[in-house]
């Protein structure tokens, strides 16, 4: 995820952090899910709420179940849908691929 270059999402969080003290998802776990989740062609974030309980997605979710509502906005303003996850889908296969335990 190092890759990926999340700085300037974490450079949102920061400016925008939400007033009531209510924590945001961390942004290398929800890219992590729409990356995974387009590689396998579920693309709508109402499958990827429900996919969080399932075996692979849960475990990029670090057990958490973020809900559509949290997915979809951080889709659309952090990663432009699909173009921007299907690019991070990619960068995150390659990865993947280059690492030494994938061998």
């Amino acid at each position: 995820m190092d890759a990926l270059g999340l700085s300037a999402i974490y450079r949102v969080y920061e400016e925008e952090a939400d007033p009531r003290g209510a924590v945001a998802c961390h942004a290398a776990m929800l890219v992590s899910l729409l990356a995974y989740a387009y590689c396998i062609g579920m693309p709508s974030s109402r499958r990827v709420e429900p996919g969080t309980y399932d075996l692979a997605l849960r475990l990029l979710a670090g057990d958490q179940h973020p809900d559509h509502d949290t997915i979809a906005p951080f889709r659309q303003r952090h990663l432009g849908a699909p173009a921007g996850a299907v690019r991070a889908a990619a960068a995150v296969v390659s990865a993947a691929r280059h690492h030494p335990s994938f061998n």
